[in-house]
């Protein structure tokens, strides 16, 4: 296997990250577009109930690529894993009788997934002494066992189900700064500043989440300072957050997105066609 074969990979697994109005449901949107010749659909599972943002970016980008979504809602917070394993294994199932028309499932969104993992053990715990801490009043608080159970379930979820799938995996997530103490900075009192990035979700999770994806792009935007073009949208693949396998997606730095499409410009990277 060469370079080029990992590149010219049919399917990925990957996380999109991103704050709140960077394009992140542009790009995940934009999906749809590369599965219309094949005569297959991008699935969204709507954990968040907020399917409202990618629709309205598809509807932005194109008609035929709002047509090419569909959107399954059905989810019970309260089901927890079992509920989210039951849909896994009836794609698995329809995957494996050859029935799939899907190119691509997209779950939104891995911040909530991990709320929900660390419910379901709470749950499935059931009430403990609140001399431990466990239950104040009728809140249940979460432990580290707690932790380490959404930590395995998730992993379980994409070993033994999302990566099985013979088509491309999108998990959208969201990041958040990620303060600390300069490390340069003699002064123990000294204030904490933002030293990068970091997915929201617990300390520990926020670390082991991403190292499940093959790849991890971040969406951004910044203030130009030019009246005639005020924001300039990109994608990073490589950050203190962001990684991938694929060497033509390296050293790329910044990929502008504004007013473009997000696998348009995927593709033209990996096919070697893009010219910025």
């Amino acid at each position: 296997m060469t370079l080029n074969d990992l590149d010219k990979n049919d399917h990925f697994v990957a996380l999109f990250l991103g704050k709140q109005g960077t394009g992140k449901d542009v790009a995940v949107a934009s999906l749809a577009k590369k599965y219309i010749e094949a005569k297959k659909k991008l699935l969204i599972w709507d954990i968040d109930q907020r399917a409202r943002g990618i629709l309205g970016a598809a509807d932005f980008l194109d008609k035929s690529i709002l047509d090419n979504i569909e959107v399954d809602q059905d989810f019970d917070v309260g089901k927890g894993y079992a509920g989210l394993e039951k849909k896994l294994e009836l794609l698995l199932a329809y995957q494996n009788s050859g029935q799939v028309r899907y190119g691509g499932l997209v779950i939104d969104s891995a911040s909530t997934m991990q709320k929900m993992l660390l419910f379901d053990s709470i749950r499935l715990k059931g009430q403990q002494d609140s001399s431990k801490g466990r239950i104040r009043g009728t809140v249940k608080f979460t432990s580290p066992d707690d932790y380490l159970y959404a930590s395995m379930a998730f992993q379980q979820f994409m070993y033994n189900g999302f990566k099985l799938l013979k088509m491309d995996v999108v998990m959208s997530g969201w990041i958040v700064d990620r303060w600390g103490k300069d490390k340069s900075e003699k002064n123990e009192y000294a204030a904490n500043v933002v030293l990068g990035s970091k997915m929201l979700a617990t300390e520990k999770l926020a670390e082991e989440i991403p190292g499940c994806f093959d790849e991890v792009y971040v969406f951004g935007k910044e203030d130009t300072g030019i009246s005639s073009r005020p924001l300039k949208y990109y994608v990073e693949f490589e950050s203190d957050v962001a990684k991938t396998a694929r060497p033509k997606l390296k050293n790329k730095g910044q990929v502008d997105l504004t007013n473009k499409n997000f696998i348009d410009v995927y593709t033209s990277l990996i096919n070697g066609t893009y010219k910025g």
